[in-house]
């Protein structure tokens, strides 16, 4: 298993779709992952270190592992079955007890990890981004490393969240 940082998540530009960009400690290979939206924009706000108004998905899995008596130890991206990356998140019980593992899309447990602060692992064989030997490939590695290098969470803009209720009995005016 390799030691992976978040890098950062970016957009890709021929379908926009977020990626989160994992990177060895070297710094010098990277893991893309293809993710959605709402998990892009959940790793985002942790990159940030910006509170959501309402709970979010990685923290409510949090509180329940708590309840349980256990903690996240580690999370390793272990597997990728045709479109999607699959992880293992390693949970130690708090006082005594068995080891579990439970299994997760990677871009969740990426969440969990950088949330609760527990380090990321990628299986050795999954496919980094390696310096290519040809040219027309190390053109397109050198742009790819540009991007990642460059891509920061800031580059996404938060929307203002819609409140979750609203009173259809409430006026628009204020009362004097």
């Amino acid at each position: 298993m390799i030691r992976v940082s978040v890098a950062g998540i970016g957009v890709d530009p021929r379908n926009s779709q977020p990626i989160v960009v994992l990177n060895d400690e070297t710094g010098q290979r990277g893991l893309p992952i293809w993710i959605g939206a709402l998990e892009a924009r959940a790793i985002s706000l942790l990159l940030m270190n910006v509170k959501s108004r309402r709970p979010m998905t990685h923290e409510l899995l949090d509180n329940v592992i708590a309840s349980l008596g256990y903690r996240v130890e580690k999370v390793e991206i272990d597997r990728h079955s045709e479109t999607t990356y699959k992880a293992t998140i390693k949970l130690i019980p708090a006082i005594s007890g068995e080891t579990k593992l439970v299994d997760a899309r990677a871009s969740d447990a990426i969440a969990l990890a950088l949330s609760v602060g527990a380090p990321i692992f990628v299986a050795d064989d999954l496919e980094f981004v390696l310096p290519a030997s040809e040219e027309e490939e190390q053109k397109e590695d050198e742009e790819f490393k540009e991007f990642v290098a460059n891509v920061k969470a800031s580059d996404f803009t938060l929307r203002e969240e819609p409140p979750l209720f609203t009173d259809p009995d409430a006026s628009e005016e204020s009362e004097t």
